[in-house]
């Protein structure tokens, strides 16, 4: 079926060759424009049965306000009223026994949860787990005859690859984004070049040969980054993905497990050159156990090669607790070879504060942000909301000055 792309490795560049270089035989650049137009349709529609929209109905309380007056900004109290809205976004159903996965943004806190298959069928869905590191959330559905997605290989994803986003945006499914695999982040995560709009969290990245490399998670935060500060610089669009590889890891331990297992080595390192150095051993841990000690430099784990610490980081925790993976290390000028039996990261939030510290942060709040298709009332009541805690703040400086000023 896709006979045309994988002969095409380069296709993209291709069509617009054609475009430039055929000028006066428009009829040969249209014919393969319309080749590959319906290649890609045919891409879609291959895939389009295993992703499914995500509807989720939740309430909050919103303040109110009824008074308009300048007194109004000393009340620190405030009336409340019940609003219902949806969080719309996309997922992928995993296997034929209806477990679905998605993002927990789209689903947190939900008092309903519905899925919407491609041709329309709607069932309802149950929460069955999440992991509020990753973000990503379970749901199981009861029916017969599903189709499975089908999880490539995303280690063979390269800068350059093209790929299909494919999902629901604005609420409307589906929605298709072709874009190109801009980078490959030191931490694994996968960027593309493409814009993300309210729906497409959780949706699936297809390859050219119809398997899902990664599931969309979220867009590049210029804001944290800083970029738009600086004068006549344009940023495009970035979209992150998580990698397939890590994906099926995410949603086997979920399915078994309830929660996301994550590997341990032990230790605390730092940079020498380009590779991560051991600076401290944890006692009693893997690493401590396979002879590796302070100073010795890791250069390649489990067989792949290690660039950076974020890197060595995301390959102990995506390795599975129990596992035995070989380290490659420098000692002394001399590289040699030890085996380690992963151990199983502690659970966030435990008394276990040097469980794994090779690399901090939430990649969810630290760089890129999620997007879901939202009602626009709440957007505005938030806002209001936000407003009123402001002015509540103001209004407590004002007494605290007042007071200030009476003590004297």
């Amino acid at each position: 079926m896709f006979l045309a792309l994988k002969k095409r490795p380069h296709l993209f560049a291709a069509i617009l060759a054609i475009a430039v270089v055929v000028q006066n035989q428009s009829g040969i650049a249209s014919d393969t424009l319309k080749r590959v137009e319906k290649e890609l349709q045919a891409l879609m529609a291959s895939t389009k049965a295993s992703i499914v929209t995500v509807t989720a109905t939740l309430s909050r309380e919103i303040p109110i306000e009824s008074e308009g007056t300048f007194l109004s900004l000393f009340r620190t109290e405030r009336a409340t009223q019940p609003v219902s809205y949806v969080n719309i976004g996309s997922g992928v159903i995993l296997d034929e026994a209806g477990h679905i996965l998605t993002r927990n943004s789209v689903v947190r806190g939900a008092g309903a949860i519905l899925v919407t298959l491609s041709g329309g069928r709607e069932m309802v869905a149950r929460l069955l787990s999440h992991d509020p590191e990753t973000g990503f959330a379970l749901l199981k559905v009861e029916s017969e005859g599903l189709a499975a997605i089908h999880l490539g290989d995303s280690d063979e994803v390269l800068p350059g690859s093209l790929s299909l986003m494919v999902g629901n945006s604005l609420g409307v499914y589906p929605s298709i984004v072709l874009g190109a695999i801009n980078a490959i982040r030191a931490d694994g995560m996968i960027q593309l070049s493409a814009a993300l709009t309210p729906g497409n969290n959780g949706s699936p990245i297809i390859n050219l040969d119809g398997e899902v490399v990664g599931l969309v998670v979220g867009q590049v935060n210029t804001t944290v980054s800083g970029y738009e500060s600086l004068p006549g610089f344009h940023v495009s669009p970035t979209i992150l993905v998580y990698p397939s590889n890590r994906v099926r890891r995410i949603a086997a331990d979920l399915i078994k497990y309830g929660r996301v297992r994550k590997g341990w080595l032990g230790v605390v390192g730092y940079h020498d050159g380009w590779k991560p150095k051991i600076r401290k051993i944890r006692e009693d841990s893997p690493a401590q156990k396979a002879g590796l000690i302070t100073g010795d430099v890791i250069v390649k784990f489990s067989g792949k090669e290690v660039g950076n610490i974020p890197q060595l980081a995301h390959l102990v925790e995506y390795s599975s607790p129990g596992e035995t993976v070989a380290v490659e290390y420098q000692r002394s000028g001399q590289t040699m070879t030890t085996n380690v039996e992963i151990g199983e990261k502690a659970v966030r939030g435990s008394s276990d504060k040097e469980a794994f510290v090779w690399s901090q942060g939430s990649y969810v709040s630290n760089g890129f942000e999620e997007m879901n298709a939202q009602d626009p009332t709440i957007i505005a009541l938030e806002r209001h909301r936000l407003l009123e805690h402001r002015i509540n703040e103001l209004g407590r400086e004002l007494d605290r000055l007042k007071k200030f000023l009476n003590s004297y």
